[in-house]
């Protein structure tokens, strides 16, 4: 793939039939792979210490890994006429030396021996311990980081030489194409600028979305009157439930042939959208719900989401700044009355929601967090937690427990970059629009309310005891964390889209 994302050639190789090898061995072949959250925080890093990601290639890279298990396949015998000088090889059991593409353990086999170069002594890198796709080296105040996804590989460093030393001893080891500063990693657009914010967007994914299943639409040619009509995620009136389920697949398969497109493979591939598409939480969510007997009204809804991104959302991304200060969440934070005066002093920040009882199946509620690093959202989630909650501030506390535990792992990540201990101290705002939840945050004082959820979610109450997370209070129209409990219309949508995305070039 070139450096714009598109194909530059296209190649073969023999495989090994991991099919039929996964019949007879039980091998642990887990490894950890870089994913968007890991990705996220990496480029939001980066930008923070003002440093310039590059990006790197191995070249075959499962065929530079010795294998480590006793594998043996045979090469057709026909395949002697094509390659006379190794005739000799074929139809004949050999036993694998490095590691074939297609064999069970090969991404295993690949991790091992990179991991094992890195972390010698000679190399001193070390590995994450919070997301093991990530490894650092620390050298006199002196760093470079890397991220690794198989064979593609971001890396940065605040030293040139550093850089250059570690880019010249991986040469020598591998097999490897070094491809400048990173434009494309995960199927996702990378964008750095003078200043070195970083930006980061799923323009081209979400284009292939819309010509998958809107495919006699335009891109580019756009009604004003289409961007009225489509101008939020979810119709007006739309309630997710289970009751306007299809009664049998075979309704299933009449809506999918009357609107064009099968409901779970759109679903799944906004799913994966939702790296970066925080905006659409909630309505993506709530349409997954259904993936396996869709009704009507939830293929309306469907493709009611699919014209709101050709109109609304296609042009949007995540970006990342090297001062918290020059980011929108700065501006909606600092005029607040209950927002710390001294805000520029921390780099993580939480924002959490609820919707009480608003799923109709189950009377539970919708709540949601948003983690911010240095100005740039890094982390988020919609989810329904498991308790029905009691009252509205009982919800919000959920919620907000939930945001904690998530952003305790990110605060660890973050600790463990700048080369400290993952526990060490570091006081996080939790902006909260509840009052009430906050007052329940706040002490330990139990009500008839409160009893059973003390001993489930006590998470907040001692996340701000210990000092790790101060509860704000944030107005309700103004808290970003809104877009994941609620099917906002254009205005409010409107009010939080600057403080989550940026207008990215198409």
């Amino acid at each position: 793939v070139g450096a714009d994302g598109s194909i530059d050639k296209l190649k073969s190789r023999v495989c090994l039939r991991g099919d039929k090898q996964g019949e007879l061995v039980d091998w642990d072949t887990w490894c950890p792979i870089a994913g968007f959250r890991a990705l996220r925080i990496f480029l939001a890093f980066a930008s923070q210490e003002k440093c310039r990601v590059f990006q790197l290639d191995f070249i075959g890279a499962f065929l530079q890994a010795s294998a480590r298990n006793r594998t043996f396949t045979t090469l057709p015998a026909e395949w002697a006429e094509y390659c006379p000088d190794m005739a000799e090889w074929f139809g004949k059991p050999l036993r694998l030396g490095k590691s074939l593409y297609g064999a069970v353990d090969a991404g295993r086999n690949w991790d091992e021996e990179l991991d094992s170069w890195l972390q010698h002594p000679e190399q001193g890198f070390s590995r994450c311990p919070a997301e093991g796709s990530i490894y650092f080296k620390f050298v006199a105040g002196k760093f470079v980081f890397l991220l690794n996804a198989v064979d593609d590989l971001l890396y940065f460093s605040n030293d040139t030489g550093l850089r250059e030393t570690f880019e010249t001893t991986l040469k020598d080891r591998f097999d490897v194409d070094f491809l400048g500063q990173a434009h494309w990693y995960l199927q996702s657009r990378v964008s750095q600028n003078a200043d070195f914010s970083i930006g980061l967007d799923q323009a081209r994914y979400s284009s292939l979305i819309l010509s998958r299943f809107l495919p006699s639409l335009s891109l580019t040619t756009i009604s004003a009157e289409d961007r009225a009509k489509y101008s939020a995620p979810l119709p007006a009136d739309y309630t997710a439930t289970k009751e306007e389920c299809a009664s049998d697949s075979f309704e299933v398969l009449r809506l999918e042939g009357e609107f064009g497109f099968k409901y779970s493979s759109l679903i799944g591939m906004l799913i994966f959208l939702l790296n970066t598409a925080f905006l659409l939480q909630f309505s993506i969510r709530k349409l997954a719900k259904f993936m396996a007997t869709p009704g009507r009204r939830h293929y309306e809804a469907a493709a009611h989401l699919l014209r709101y991104l050709r109109c609304n959302y296609l042009t949007l991304g995540l970006k990342y700044y090297p001062r918290l200060e020059d980011s929108p969440i700065y501006k909606l934070l600092s005029p607040l009355d209950d927002c710390p005066s001294n805000i520029s002093d921390f780099p993580l920040m939480i924002f959490t929601d609820s919707s009480w009882q608003d799923c109709h199946d189950t009377s539970r509620s919708t709540g949601s967090y948003l983690i911010y690093l240095n100005g740039g959202l890094i982390d988020g989630a919609s989810f329904v937690p498991s308790p029905v909650a009691l009252s509205s501030a009982e919800s919000e506390y959920n919620a907000a427990a939930h945001g904690v535990t998530g952003a305790l792992h990110m605060r660890q990540l973050y600790q463990t970059l700048r080369d400290l201990d993952p526990d060490t101290p570091l006081t996080m705002p939790l902006f909260i629009d509840s009052s009430s939840a906050i007052a329940m945050s706040r002490n330990a004082r139990d009500t008839r309310q409160t009893r059973h959820i003390r001993r489930r979610y006590h998470y907040v109450r001692h996340t701000v005891a210990n000092g790790d997370a101060i509860p704000c209070k944030i107005p309700g129209d103004l808290n970003p964390a809104d877009v994941g409990t609620k099917n906002l219309g254009a205005t409010t949508l409107a009010v939080h889209q600057p403080v989550m995305h940026v207008d990215v070039l198409p």
